[in-house]
């Protein structure tokens, strides 16, 4: 195998395929990057078992060939080659080395075995479609703060990712997750093809890795679904996650069909209401900060109190003609839904009885809606 590569193109993939790397590994070759140079590109492989990413770019392809090289160490090569040089790869069959040169900087790298690299079996997917990557992430990203780290629990360890109708017959892709205390479900037109998406969960990490990718891509995504697998691909990246087994919980029977009493505010409004108070919190703190909302007509009194720092209140003018009311919610929880919103009023809808879950939706817009567990 021998190839050139412009800086550039190397960063660029090293970028989008490291970071599912794990730093201590069962398998060694999984410290690794495969690397397939043929028929004019250059193909980066990397996987944690569970997860595959693959980024090809151009080369010059002198010699086709594969091999894998530490994932760690030809990542900082890439970073710290200049832009504009090109960036030469020699295997060496003698004795199982490449030899890397860029510029007059030169490296010899050991090898493992392209054949023991663990690449994911390939299978049919029975659900193929086409989606805009701007709309997916923002979905995505709406829920991914709920989704439960509780490994006893497993189908919570990821995005409930499916298709259905909603009322007037209007077709939709949602995903769904939840952690026991806070449930977000956002929602986006479906496109055509995703009639047949039941309904799967994907990881955590997946959900992470796909955000982290696709803010760098503007277009379409490719999505195929199995029953395993989920497969998304761009002309940047593909990725390959498996899914997480088990039946995801009846999300709309978690949803409040009736609430007392209703709030609208500015969602910004709120944010930085929240933001402004949390200068009292301390930095690292073991516990999580406690928001108090007390509730009178036209009115929002918000505080926080940190044992160390003190006190901070902040009051706001609000659409509220209900009684008076007094509820308590995790600060950091509440700004992440109120900055999901932007600028848009949105509704706090709450029971009298104020261990009753609370709703936290667009006034306008019903495909973004949170519930949420008070603190007693």
């Amino acid at each position: 195998m021998k190839f050139t590569i412009e800086s550039a193109s190397l960063n660029a993939a090293m970028g989008w395929t490291r970071p599912i790397v794990e730093r201590v590994s069962v398998n060694p070759v999984l410290s690794n990057v495969l690397i397939d140079a043929s028929s004019g590109r250059a193909s980066f492989l990397t996987s944690n078992s569970d997860i595959e990413i693959r980024c090809a770019v151009m080369a010059n392809i002198e010699r086709a060939g594969a091999t894998t090289l530490p994932a760690s160490v030809l990542g900082d090569i890439a970073r710290r080659a200049p832009e504009g040089q090109t960036v030469e790869f020699d295997l060496d069959p003698a004795d199982d080395q490449v030899f890397v040169k860029v510029m007059r900087a030169e490296y010899r790298l050991a090898t493992l075995p392209r054949e023991d690299f663990p690449v994911m079996e390939d299978e049919e997917f029975d659900t193929v479609f086409t989606v805009d990557g701007e709309s997916l992430a923002r979905m995505l990203d709406a829920v991914k703060f709920a989704i439960s780290p509780d490994d006893t629990r497993r189908y919570l360890n990821g995005a409930y990712f499916q298709y259905t109708t909603i009322d007037g017959g209007e077709s939709r892709l949602v995903a769904v997750a939840t952690d026991g205390f806070v449930m977000a479900r956002a929602r986006m037109p479906a496109p055509p093809g995703s009639e047949s998406l039941a309904g799967v969960i994907i990881p955590n990490r997946a959900v992470s890795e796909l955000l982290r990718c696709l803010p760098s891509h503007k277009g379409d995504v490719e999505v195929h679904v199995s029953e395993r697998k989920i497969f998304f691909a761009t002309p940047k990246f593909t990725l390959t996650s498996r899914l997480v087994e088990g039946d995801y919980p009846q999300y709309e029977r978690l949803i409040p069909t009736t609430g007392a009493n209703s709030m609208v505010a500015p969602a910004n409004g709120l944010a930085a209401s929240l933001q402004r108070l949390a200068a009292v919190l301390q930095q690292n703190a073991k516990t999580e900060p406690v928001l108090s909302l007390d509730f009178s007509e036209g009115r929002l009194d918000l505080q926080i109190i940190d044992k160390i720092h003190g006190k901070a209140e902040d009051q706001l003018a609000v659409e509220y003609l209900n009684g008076e009311h007094k509820l308590k919610f995790n600060q950091r929880t509440m700004l992440t839904i109120f900055s999901q919103f932007g600028e848009a009023p949105i509704r706090l809808t709450f029971q009298d009885d104020p261990r009753g879950s609370a709703i936290i939706e667009e006034v306008d817009n019903p495909d973004l809606i949170y519930v949420i567990m008070p603190i007693a």
